[in-house]
Parts: structure tokens; sequence; C-alpha cells
């Protein structure tokens, strides 16, 4: 381990103090008081002896301290990191207790996310046991975005073994809480349920099937063609608009959305879908919106960074739609539009899904000249993927043989990655693809179209 489990830190309202041996009567001034354990599994620890063997296992641990408010320079509870698991790259939180006077008064919340701020800069994973019946303290743990893993038998030290419930924070679901945004100043026809921002009007119709995002949720994790477009996306984003809060509308499952949290793009996802709007929280992404942009009610001129993924050929008239995003972006804003190349492709997957129309390049890219915006960048990406679409998609279609395009064991076949040689093929491919546009060169031919553009 190349970190300290017990730095010194601190807040404006608390110091968190390297627990030392001399702190035991100044600790146990707090801990003597029965109400502090009353739903504790270990009910006893105001107990003289019990809280002694409590606070020998703190010291042991490595990584105790002792709470201090600062305003009252006054011990006012514990808490420690212990048990580092180096192969898991983890870490636990807990043995915490506070004086009942300070309760509910946002002190826990606080010393916890100083806490994670502190140790997330070494560890991918922070868990914590609380007793199955400590109903308060497991409150506590979904308040500060915590979810169960499990419920489990532990053994605290040197005290009986209690049944507790385990939760856990990783590091990528913490970053995208902290990158909470206020969808208020984006967006004004919207109220908030249960983590979901969702339009105060019946929603309009979408051309996508009502049970897609269901479909993709299970494909996507283990997909060759979701995570090299991912990847890509990430590429362009990471060279045009790095800095920028970004808008993934009809972003479904959040799939790409959690992929630019996870590289430090804060990301508002805008999903119509209300399953995907629930997956997508599932996959622990904070700021989520049901609703169509239209029916969200968003602002003129606020949008800085937009992202269509294999979005507008789900619409009909995509001017119109277009011209809308382009009137909630601020002049200097980038859009990154994703769509299927080429109308010979067309097959009944694309029926199947609701697209309107394939695009050619040129085609893409007039529409948003149109729209008002100015091409940035443009590539095509997935080159060697028309061949096998066209054989065994194109044809089929045409000649009436394709009787089964929504098989979901056959979608899941297709997204699977390939074994042997044939994966060494296709990620060197996608390899050198990513290498391509990374550099902003340009691939002449492929499955789908990227386009950056610039309002203006």
């Amino acid at each position: 381990m190349n970190f300290s489990i017990q730095p010194f830190l601190e807040n404006d309202r608390v110091q968190l103090v390297p627990l030392k041996e001399e702190h035991f009567e100044t600790l146990y001034a707090v801990a003597s008081d029965p109400a502090v354990w009353a739903e504790h599994p270990n009910k006893n620890r105001y107990e003289r002896a019990v809280f002694e063997n409590f606070f020998k296992g703190a010291l042991e641990s490595g990584g105790g301290y002792i709470i201090i408010d600062k305003a009252e320079n006054r011990a006012i509870g514990s808490t420690r990191f212990y048990d580092y698991d180096a192969k898991e790259n983890s870490i636990l939180i807990g043995y915490t207790f506070y004086g009942v006077e300070y309760w509910g008064k946002g002190y826990n919340n606080m010393v916890k996310k100083m806490m994670l701020e502190y140790i997330f800069q070494y560890v991918d994973r922070v868990l914590f046991h609380v007793g199955s019946e400590n109903y308060r303290s497991q409150a506590a743990m979904r308040k500060l975005g915590a979810t169960v893993v499990r419920e489990i038998e532990v053994a605290y030290y040197g005290e009986p073994t209690r049944r507790n419930v385990e939760f856990e924070i990783t590091r990528s679901n913490y970053r995208s809480e902290n990158n909470r945004v206020n969808i208020k100043d984006f967006a004004d026809n919207l109220y908030e349920k249960e983590g979901i921002w969702i339009s105060k009007d019946d929603q309009r119709e979408i051309s996508y099937p009502k049970d897609g995002n269901t479909h993709y949720f299970e494909i996507e994790d283990d997909s060759f063609w979701f995570q090299h477009r991912n990847k890509v996306i990430l590429s362009a984003i990471q060279h045009y608009a790095p800095d920028s809060l970004f808008f993934d509308i009809g972003g479904g499952n959040g799939y790409i959305a959690k992929y630019l949290e996870e590289h430090q793009i804060p990301t508002v996802l805008v999903e119509p879908g209300m399953e995907g709007a629930l997956n997508a929280r599932k996959r622990g992404l904070t700021n989520v919106v049901c609703s169509t942009f239209e029916d969200a009610g968003m602002k003129p001129n606020v949008c800085q960074a937009v992202g269509l993924f294999d979005v507008v050929e789900h619409i009909e008239d995509d001017l119109a739609f277009m011209k809308s995003i382009h009137s909630i972006m601020a002049v200097g804003g980038k859009v990154f539009i994703t769509v299927p190349a080429h109308k010979i492709l067309w097959s009944r997957e694309d029926d199947d899904v609701g697209h309107y129309r394939r695009y050619k390049m040129k085609q893409i890219k007039k529409l948003l000249e149109k729209s008002g915006f100015k091409i940035t960048y443009s590539t095509f990406f997935f080159s060697i993927l028309p061949i096998p679409i066209f054989l065994f998609r194109s044809i089929p279609t045409f000649l009436g043989l394709n009787k089964k395009s929504d098989d979901m064991k056959r979608h899941k076949r297709e997204h699977s990655p390939k074994l042997g040689f044939i994966s060494r093929i296709l990620d060197w491919i996608w390899r050198r693809e990513l290498k391509t546009i990374q550099s902003q060169k340009r691939i002449r031919f492929g499955g789908s179209c990227l386009v950056v553009a610039t309002k203006i």
C-alpha cells in the first residue's frame, strides 16, 4: 500500500485527527452514553471494558480517527479506514459513531464525503458494513449514494459475529454523484421523482421499439460494437469539447453517458423511455432526464455540447429536429452525431428498430449545414462492417429471407466478442480506426458516420 489510511483531514466544520492512545478518555466520554449504541448490533459498547476493546481495534487498524467539532473544539465521535484489499483495490469505512446531540445535523454525511474524496484518489471501491437492524445507518448509507451488495456475517474486532448489510460506493459512481447538475438551469418543464427528472407533459410518440432499451441493456456491456463506438465518441469529445457539460440526447440506457463520466466528462442523459432512464440510474448515473428534449422544455442557447448517437435516423422530420437542437445550443457549441451509413445497407433490422433512413456522409453534413451548423470534423467508422451487413442482412432482406431480424439470441451472437484469430484481427482494425480518429484524420468508408459540427 503506497498511501496512508490515516492522514489528517479537515473541512470548515470538523477535523479528523489520527487516533492515539491518549484520546481514550475523551472519546469514551462520548461513547459512554447507551443511546449512542441503541440501534447497533453490539449495544453494550457503552460499557468501559467493551469500549476498551473497541478502542484497541481502532488503534490496531492503523486508520482510526477521533472527530473534532472545530467550533466547539470538542470530540463528537470516531470513524476509521480499515481492511485495505490490494487485489480488489478496495477498503472499508466504518466503526463510526457520534454523540447523540450531533445526530441529524449533517456530520456523518460530511465526514464520509471528506473521507471518500481522499480515499478515491487511491482505491476503486469502498465498502461499509451496517447492522441488519440498524435502519437509521442504512438510510444514511443510501443518502450518501451507497448501494446494497449483500447480507454478510461480520466478526467485529474481539466481539461476536453479527448479521450486517454490506454497502458499496465505487469511484465512478461517486464521481457521478459529485457531477450532479441543477437541471432547472437548462430545462423548465420537468419535475423530479426518485432521482429522475420527468416531463410535466404527456410525451410524444417516438420511432423506437418499446422493448428496445431492455433488449440492448442485455447486450451493451459485452458488445464489441457498443464498446468501439464509445471509444470513438470519447476521442471526438476529448478533442473538441473536453471541458463542457455534455448532453446525451436519446441516450438509451446510459451506456455512453456512463463511459463519458468514467472519463471525467460530466454528462446529462436525456432519454424518453422510462426503462432506459431506470437502467441509467442502475448504472449509477446522477443526471437523468426521462423526456424527449422537446417535452423537457430545454432553454435556448444554454448547451455547450450535445450528443445524438444513432438518434437522428429515428426522426421523421430530421431538419426540424436539428433546427430545434440548434436553438438550445450556445454559439460555438458542438454537436456530435453518429448515424448508420449507406442506403444500400438497408435491411429489415432498420425497419424493426424504427429507422427512417440510413445516411450518405454528404446527406448528414448537408442536413447540419441547413440547420445552422458548420462542419468541424467528419469520418466513417466500423470500416469493415458494410460487407457482412450487406451479405447477411441486406441481401436476405431483399430476397425476403430475413424473417427473424428481432431474434435476441442472434443479436447477442452478433455483438459478442469473437475468439482467437478473428478477435485479434478485429481488435487490430478497431485500434487502427481509433488511432486515425484520435489524430483527426478521416476514414473513407464504414458502416457508421461520425460528424462534429459547431453552432454558428
